[in-house]
């Protein structure tokens, strides 16, 4: 992979192509999954896009995506090299009938996500986070995120 993007006023610079998460927990998990994200970063990739919610629909576990990147960040001591991208403020997957209207935009939601992905990623500090759903009608409380500045290795 040759062509980067780099992120103004930053120093994050990654490959356009990301690793999605999605599936992680679900139908990878443990060796395998060290073996996908070490392929990955062989190849040049630096990227790893995961989501609070993602796997929420399948019990019981909680934020498994998640889980299964930190369980490798931690097993790989390989976090300097990647770009780490979470999401936060899905509506609640884990209940019977999710409402996808339900904006979580208020503060103690905000925060409770990303303190979530902090843990469960094993990390001090996310790359990029964004919100999965957004509600014009009301806006985003202040959450102070951790702005990281580092140089790709």
């Amino acid at each position: 992979m040759k062509n980067k993007i780099t992120i103004p006023q930053t120093d994050l610079c990654f490959h356009p192509l990301g690793l999605g998460t999605v599936k992680a927990g679900l139908a990878w998990d443990g060796a395998e999954a060290d073996r996908i994200f070490d392929t990955f970063l062989d190849m040049g990739g630096s990227l790893i896009d995961t989501a609070h919610v993602y796997s929420d629909w399948v019990k019981p576990e909680r934020a498994r995506s998640e889980r299964v990147v930190g369980d490798w960040l931690t097993r790989s001591g390989k976090r300097n090299r990647v770009i780490l991208v979470t999401k936060g403020g899905h509506p609640d997957m884990a209940t019977e009938h999710p409402d996808m209207h339900i904006s979580r935009v208020k503060k103690n939601e905000m925060t409770a996500d990303l303190e979530g992905s902090l843990k469960q990623l094993r990390t001090d500090c996310i790359d990029l986070y964004f919100y999965h759903r957004d509600d014009i009608s009301q806006p985003a409380a202040g959450v102070r995120l951790c702005a990281s500045v580092r140089s790709e290795k």
